[in-house]
């Protein structure tokens, strides 16, 4: 099967993949309707692009049902991939994997351009700075750190703050010299000020520019290696390895009422990782427990997933303290293991770039009665949760449709009047079932809650303001399902 890496940017596709030993680029222009922002935040959008894609691969260079790597901004976290997988599931598209823009960049600096050592390269996205820390050497490119900085444009002082890392372990700790971005001459010289504002370790090299056209050259190196082509454009890809991270953000797991950081900013993938989070023995199964991961984005936690964990699997026979240890393998999965001494209780994976509840046992046998129990119902509410999201995505369309009709409500038509009542009705259903819509105006723009379709100027209003929803927003239980479509005043 062929495997073709694709770069949406604006309302075209770059493409790219390994053919006769070279990389191979093209482009195609997206169907009416989709661009950029509806591709990774309507599944419609999606569908309809992989479906002209597919299509323009198999007439234009004869390639029938390829598998892809889909290049993702770097701010997307494991909720983002996660949605994006279940839109590629309920499409019929083989989506292999997905990696970061600077990744690919990275990529084609590493292993194209020569650059070794540590690096960083970036972009401005919706007036946020995203750069990635890298390190090249020896056939192995380590991504070290994704920095993300909001509004970093109108920030009063000189130094740029991360808003996905602690303060200690910002640009203060970096020996990264070397530092590439796509930009204008103009936001090149303002970001060399910046970072030399915020980095104490001596000043750094100019920065240099870069263009996003080396993003399908990047793409083209993952999909050779994955392929299994031993040569892209003269230079071997048998031995070259991608070191990548799970997540931009901190990853926690909540065990009984604490909480445990889960992968700390060295922890990069893949590289077989084990941690004991605790040993504590259970109370004869007289309580139920869940595991629950967290990504932290901002100042807020947003579980992206449970593992139910039945009072069934801890009817222990005899005495014996509770091990979790969590292993990530090359493949970027992690999986919980739970066990009483040598006897596994339960093993299941916590894959966060696969569909949510997936499970799954490499010790199934081991685990005897009491851990098929718990896999068994660990199954059931896995697909519990599935349900309820897919019911969730079928009810969104119908809850966009009510808040349009809401919006003509102080007319004097009674039709416009009961279509207020009822959106009134199903948004007070939705709260006590734990679903919060995001549309609130007058709130500053937040990447997390909202995604912006225009800009426009409004002197009455605080910069970076969400002045209109054009789209209302999600959350299940604080997770983000749907981001607000909103326009933002500048």
């Amino acid at each position: 099967m062929a495997i073709v890496g694709v770069f949406i940017r604006d309302y075209e596709a770059f493409l790219a993949y390994p053919k006769n030993g070279a990389t191979r680029q093209l482009n195609t222009i997206l169907p009416p309707g989709v661009r950029e922002d509806t591709f990774f935040t309507d599944q419609e959008s999606f569908r309809r692009a992989f479906d002209h894609i597919t299509h323009f691969l198999e007439e234009r260079e004869g390639i029938p049902q390829p598998g892809y790597i889909l290049c993702i901004p770097d701010s997307f976290g494991m909720g983002d991939k996660t949605r994006l997988l279940q839109y590629a599931g309920k499409c019929g598209i083989d989506l292999i994997r997905m990696i970061s823009k600077t990744l690919s960049m990275g990529l084609a600096l590493s292993f194209h351009d020569g650059v070794e050592g540590i690096f960083w390269v970036g972009y401005e996205k919706d007036n946020d700075l995203l750069i990635g820390e890298y390190e090249y050497s020896d056939d192995f490119l380590e991504k070290l750190a994704i920095y993300i900085i909001s509004s970093w444009r109108e920030t009063d002082g000189q130094i740029l703050n991360c808003d996905n890392r602690e303060k200690e372990s910002m640009f203060g700790v970096s020996n990264a010299k070397k530092i590439y971005f796509v930009g204008n001459t103009d936001t090149l010289q303002l970001l060399e000020g910046r970072i030399n504002a915020s980095v104490s370790n001596g000043k750094m090299d100019a920065v240099q520019p870069y263009g996003e056209w080396n993003v399908p050259i990047g793409l083209a190196v993952q999909c050779a290696k994955l392929s299994g082509v031993c040569e892209l454009d003269g230079k071997s890809v048998e031995n070259f390895l991608v070191l990548d991270t799970l997540s931009p953000y901190p990853l926690y797991v909540a065990w009984k009422d604490e909480m445990f950081e889960l992968i700390y900013e060295d922890y990069t993938i893949p590289t077989l990782k084990k941690m004991k989070l605790l040993n504590a023995a259970p109370d004869n199964g007289d309580a139920d427990y869940t595991l629950k991961v967290y990504e932290k984005i901002g100042d807020r936690m947003m579980m992206q997933g449970s593992i139910p964990l039945q009072k069934e699997s801890y009817k222990l026979k005899g005495k014996g303290d509770l091990e979790v240890t969590i292993d990530i393998d090359a493949n970027s999965i992690c999986e919980f293991s739970i066990k009483s001494g040598d006897k596994y209780l339960i093993s299941c994976r916590a894959d966060k770039l696969m569909q949510l509840g997936n499970t799954g046992s490499r010790h199934e046998e081991q685990g005897g009665q009491e851990g098929q129990k718990a896999q068994k119902a660990q199954k059931a509410q896995g697909g519990q949760e599935s349900g309820r999201l897919e019911l969730l995505a079928s009810l969104l369309p119908v809850i966009n449709n009510l808040s349009y009709g809401a919006k003509y409500s102080g007319e004097d038509n009674s039709y416009a009047k009961g279509m207020a009542s009822i959106y009134d009705q199903t948004k007070a259903i939705l709260e006590q079932q734990g679903i919060e819509l995001i549309e609130s105006t007058g709130v500053p723009f937040d990447v997390r809650y909202h995604y912006a379709v225009e800009h426009v100027t409004d002197p009455e209003m605080p910069p970076n303001t969400v002045k209109k929803i054009i789209q209302p927003g999600c959350m299940d239980h604080g997770e983000v399902i749907q981001p607000a479509y909103v326009v933002v005043a500048n």
